[in-house]
């Protein structure tokens, strides 16, 4: 009573599904991201006014965290690592780009600007 090739498959089909899956990604808030990366010998110093709660991150948990890694999770919030003396990084928003002088429009005298009424808005509590 032997089992044929494919008997001997499908009985160990079950088993392969069976298996533990560990999934490698992980969500966390990127303060606790910024607080892996010190952990993991980095020296980044950032304020909750920047990197509130709210912000989430998702990484590959069985890889370092590295510098590049930590620009690429700031710059999704348009927040970028500055560096400081003695390989201190600090978080610090990005500035917007500088209009080029070329594309800033002209002003054109012979447009009659439109005038703005005065409100004056007052209250007390």
């Amino acid at each position: 009573m032997g089992l044929s090739s494919l008997g001997r498959l499908l009985l160990l089909l079950p088993a392969c599904f069976a298996l533990p899956v560990f999934a490698a990604d992980e969500t966390i808030p990127l303060s606790a991201y910024l607080e892996r990366a010190n952990a993991s010998g980095l020296r980044i110093i950032h304020s909750s006014d920047l990197v509130p709660a709210r912000f989430q991150v998702t990484f590959d948990n069985t890889k370092p965290i590295t510098l590049e890694k930590v620009r690429r999770a700031l710059a999704g919030f348009d927040l970028i690592l500055a560096s400081q003396p003695n390989d201190i990084w600090v978080v610090m928003r990005q500035q917007p780009a500088q209009a080029k002088a070329d594309e800033i429009p002209a002003v054109r005298p012979d447009i009659e600007r439109p005038r703005i009424e005065e409100v004056i808005v007052s209250g007390s509590l």
